[in-house]
């Protein structure tokens, strides 16, 4: 278990978002832009674009919460949202509906966002460390 995740962001691109109204943004998940406002992905194809480092949620009006994003393709580790199935030091990540999740990169069809590459071993529900930089397109499952 990931208790204390690793975490380096010294050289992250980090950018504050709105979440979206009547949405919430967990810590730890990848989020895509909704029409200028982020939300949670919502499958491995989604073109997401970076890691929450904060969790929001946006009631159906009035201020939108405010959380900060650490983008895909800057070297950065990051916590991450460890989601059913759990992940594998040194494994690529990739979407899950409750956070991210070992990928299996090559065969298959299906285009795929990795999100990086862990650098620790974790089960459902934990934070572990996410190398953010490695993010790119596959295929796989």
């Amino acid at each position: 278990m990931a208790e204390r995740p690793l975490k380096n962001l010294k050289r992250a691109y980090i950018r504050e978002h709105s979440v979206k109204f009547s949405t919430t943004v967990r810590k730890g998940t990848a989020v895509k832009n909704d029409s200028g406002d982020v939300v949670e992905g919502a499958a491995v194809g989604d073109n997401t674009f970076g890691i929450a480092l904060d969790a929001g949620t946006s009631g159906a009006s009035g201020t939108k919460a405010k959380i900060r994003v650490a983008y895909f393709g800057h070297p950065a580790v990051v916590e991450a949202l460890v989601g059913t199935g759990g992940c594998t030091a040194f494994a690529t990540a990739k979407y899950a509906s409750d956070g991210c999740i070992d990928a299996t990169v090559g065969g298959g069809n299906t285009k795929l966002r990795l999100f990086g590459q862990w650098l620790e071993t974790g089960v459902v529900g934990d934070y572990a460390a996410l190398n953010i930089a490695q993010a790119a397109f596959t295929v796989g499952s």
